[in-house]
């Protein structure tokens, strides 16, 4: 059917983009539900992130990074305990012992990486920089038992680096392959 207040053989005027809107930008307002749960840094990605580098760093990368790994893993462990015989918190000595190796692997990577002379070891001294100053926000989750270790608690099983496909998860949890 054609439109009658054009004749057939001219051509439609071309369509006016629609003016571009700036979207607003996400923010998030301190003290809110949402504010917690952004503070809840995501330990499965620094988890991801050490890993890579137990697999590519060099030795003495490897050592920090491990070390890092096995104190998160530690003070996860201890908290799962915790909760399960219905604590409010870990035994003092475990997230101080455990607490003090992950400061120790920062320190160490820090050290290590102070360099940065290449792509990677900027990588690796911008996480260990980062595991330093945010080591509260990192281990939240030892010191109140409330807090998740990762904000997917759904996602059990974490990929490896480097390898194809992934665990994806959003708010709603749960796996995706």
């Amino acid at each position: 059917m054609q439109n009658s207040s054009q004749p057939a053989s001219e051509p439609a005027p071309p369509r006016q983009a629609a003016p571009a809107t700036r979207a607003k930008p996400f923010r998030i307002i301190p003290g809110s539900a949402y504010w917690a749960l952004w503070r809840i840094l995501h330990n499965a990605h620094i988890l991801r992130e050490l890993t890579a580098i137990t697999e590519t760093g060099t030795d003495q990368d490897v050592i920090w990074a491990q070390q890092a790994i096995d104190a998160l893993l530690a003070l996860k462990d201890a908290a799962d305990a915790a909760r399960a015989v219905g604590h409010d918190t870990i035994r003092p000595g475990v997230l101080r012992e455990h607490s003090g190796w992950f400061r120790k692997a920062a320190d160490a990577g820090i050290a290590l990486n102070a360099a940065r002379g290449s792509k990677l070891q900027k990588k690796r001294h911008a996480l260990a920089t980062r595991m330093r100053d945010r080591e509260a926000d990192y281990l939240r989750f030892a010191r109140d038992l409330r807090v998740p270790f990762d904000n997917y608690p759904d996602v059990a099983v974490m990929p490896k680096s480097g390898l194809g496909g992934g665990v994806s998860a959003g708010w709603g949890g749960g796996l995706a392959a």
